[in-house]
């Protein structure tokens, strides 16, 4: 050993060879010896645990930092109500500022169809989030709850779509059974809309006729 123009092996880059995963996931920065300041962490648990950070400090469609006033959507996301508002005003055509429309489109391709349920103010509603109920939620990974007042979520001055409790920030598993909810609630709202323009216009139909059987009769008359 040595005084061969060799490295000599020390206990950490034999023990650092046992395990092709902490040699994958070690953060030290040493080619020899190791470093006793080097931490060795997870990918998948650190990369969880930026998400739920940013999740619980940034809009989730702005990715700038949260800022009062606050709303959520039927999925539990937290959104900057300002950005919320130019999404909804760009979607509708009422912006012509080109960086706003880049920014607009970039969030459309970004979320690759996961805002189509945002259209009006009335698919979010307001939450009030402290800085310890953000930290306690961020140090658990949990989710924390917000129904607005009543168990109804209320937004913009009117009620939301929502009538039960939404997990803010919830789990994967929790997202998928409100997406479903939300999808379901649109295609019931679709179908109201249509049945009520297919009676508008049996209505008008029945009206039209009614007029021409009236005009028939008044023509034999004279």
């Amino acid at each position: 050993m040595g005084l061969d123009g060799g490295t000599i092996a020390t206990r950490s880059d034999v023990l650092r060879r046992q395990s092709s995963r902490v040699a994958q996931n070690d953060t030290s920065r040493s080619s020899r010896g190791g470093n006793a300041a080097g931490k060795v962490s997870d990918p998948g648990a650190v990369e969880a645990s930026v998400a739920r950070q940013t999740a619980w400090s940034n809009c989730a469609l702005s990715s700038q930092p949260l800022q009062p006033p606050l709303v959520a959507d039927g999925l539990g996301r937290l959104y900057n109500k300002e950005a919320v508002l130019q999404f909804i005003l760009c979607a509708r055509d009422k912006v012509s500022e080109p960086e706003a429309l880049l920014q607009y489109a970039n969030q459309l391709r970004v979320a690759a169809g996961g805002l189509d349920h945002i259209t009006s103010l009335r698919d979010v509603f307001d939450v009030t989030l402290t800085a310890a109920e953000r930290d306690r939620a961020t140090q658990a990974g949990g989710a924390s709850s917000s129904s607005g007042g009543g168990g109804r979520a209320r937004g913009a001055g009117s009620e939301a779509v929502y009538t039960s409790t939404v997990p803010i920030n919830g789990t994967s598993e929790q997202v998928v059974v409100l997406r479903a909810a939300l999808k379901a609630a649109a295609a019931a709202k679709a179908a109201k809309r249509e049945l009520a323009a297919t009676g508008a216009a049996g209505e008008e139909a029945g009206r039209g006729g009614s007029k021409k059987r009236r005009k028939g009769e008044s023509g034999e008359a004279a």
